[in-house]
């Protein structure tokens, strides 16, 4: 088992071939022989109480809490791991939360009003003889996801980290995939060679797997790698969504991403579609630059973007000319393959930071983001400000642009000005609806035509390559 400390031979050799092989170090995997899944517990054989109890204590400073991801998961409390002749009364499910463990408590999602007592009852006797007839499968790898509600959470926390071990080839092709929950089962279905199930649904039905080897894991949380941790290499969100893509919708679908594979990754400002029947040199046709806007209708919606589509649609910038629309993207009357349609269809995203903008990543290499910030909300803030902007810089295939707003432009705003003076905050601004003037965005529009979807003119409007943070080109308002 893993010492975190460098004096540690064992833990030097686990950190020297995650190197090598592009893993993140922070993920971290322990290999069980003979071990069952009973709904969200893990029961090992008779006379392995001891083994339990190290597995506990190796994981309790790794797996954070379900609703509260900076929270201890306290594991060891919650009586997840345990021998078949050694198991606790109760166990605390891994969506509730235990704020104490010396109360004893075990609580609901309080973010959803939620203050009922969570223990759920250990039957040892049926346990018991579930484990003794449940067939030995080969392989099974099971893991607690952190933070796992959002959309661009559960993509940052699990399906980078799984990509990064399938390209490894460290997830044998019949594994049996159990993370403890899932919200969105497209980030994870890829990896998958079975139909995939999650811990908390065995508990619901009643099922008990039990495997020859069962590898238990704590992912590495794109969320919660700072400093060293974010830069080490091998974190591929485009790449990783373009393998989503090719595994998801109908099989027309699926045949289109892979024939167009390698055209997808040529970069480029203009869809290989496009491409094909017109270019930048011909005097024949006129190239066309798809623009779509992501349709907010809550927080941080952009509140003029009918008229930016108006003034946007058929303009020219040089030889080509902008066709704008818009999507909803995450709307929940129609599934994530028409936003994976709508995306791939596109050259350019417009925004609001949110969720909204991770479906940048499927589209075509050289396409571009842009992401528009509500006053005084700059990545500066930290990683959750970042998020896109660290997201985008490390494949580095689309590139990923600013549109800062000032007070002027993001509704409310200078009135909160007015009245909260020198205290006004992000915090009073973020969630603020925005008006992106159309001249800014036109300009930023000029500069991705000018980049021409080339990372090297990219680069020549930027300071270093983006994942270093101070990479990425910011329009600022000039009514602030």
């Amino acid at each position: 088992m893993r010492d975190r400390g460098d004096s540690n031979p064992c833990e030097r050799a686990r950190r020297a071939l995650h190197a090598r092989h592009n893993v993140s170090r922070l993920t971290t995997c322990v290999g069980v022989h003979d071990a069952c899944v009973v709904g969200e517990r893990i029961v090992l054989g008779p006379g392995r109480a001891s083994e339990a109890a190290a597995l506990a204590a190796f994981f309790e400073p790794l797996v954070g809490d379900y609703t509260w991801a900076d929270r201890k998961g306290h594991i060891t409390a919650r009586g997840t791991f345990s021998a078949v002749d050694s198991q606790p009364t109760r166990y605390c499910s891994y969506n509730a939360t235990i704020w104490k463990v010396s109360d004893g408590k075990c609580h609901g999602d309080r973010d959803e009003g939620d203050a009922v007592q969570r223990w759920v009852h250990v039957d040892a006797a049926t346990t018991s003889r579930s484990v003794w007839r449940a067939p030995r499968r080969r392989f099974g790898m099971a893991w607690w996801p952190t933070y796992p509600q959002g959309f661009s959470e559960a993509f940052g926390n699990q399906a980078l980290a799984l990509h990064q071990m399938q390209a490894a080839h460290w997830l044998p092709p019949d594994a049996d995939l159990l993370p403890a929950s899932s919200w969105f089962d497209f980030w994870i279905s890829p990896f998958s060679a079975t139909p995939l199930q999650t811990l908390q649904r065995l508990e619901l039905a009643g099922e008990t797997r039990c495997y020859r080897t069962l590898a238990l894991c704590s992912l590495a949380s794109y969320a919660l790698a700072t400093g060293k941790f974010r830069a080490e290499g091998g974190w591929r969100p485009w790449a990783t969504m373009q393998l989503v893509a090719a595994t998801l919708g109908p099989p027309a679908l699926r045949r289109a991403v892979k024939d167009q594979a390698r055209a997808w990754r040529q970069p480029s400002l203009l869809h290989p579609a496009t491409l094909a029947s017109t270019f930048l040199g011909s005097t024949v046709g006129t190239p066309v630059l798809r623009v779509v806007f992501a349709e907010r209708r809550g927080r941080r919606r952009l509140a003029n973007a009918a008229q930016l589509i108006a003034h946007l649609d058929g303009v020219r910038i040089g030889r080509v000319r902008l066709e704008a629309s818009m999507h909803p993207f995450g709307a929940r009357e129609q599934p994530f393959v028409h936003d994976l349609q709508a995306a791939r269809r596109a050259d350019v995203l417009i925004g609001s930071h949110g969720a909204d903008l991770l479906n940048g990543l499927l589209m075509h290499a050289g396409a571009s983001l842009i992401e528009v910030r509500g006053a005084l909300f700059t990545a500066s803030l930290g990683v959750w400000a970042a998020w896109y902007e660290w997201m985008y810089g490390f494949d580095d295939v689309v590139h990923h642009y600013a549109l800062q707003l000032g007070l002027n432009d993001t509704v409310g705003a200078a009135s909160l000005a007015a009245q909260h003076g020198s205290s006004l905050t992000p915090h009073h601004t973020w969630n603020l609806p925005l008006e992106p003037p159309v001249d800014d965005l036109i300009r930023v529009l000029r500069t991705i035509v000018d980049v021409n979807g080339q990372r090297e003119r990219y680069y020549a409007i930027a300071s270093q390559p983006p994942y270093k943070r101070k990479g990425t080109f910011s329009v600022r308002d000039r009514k602030s």
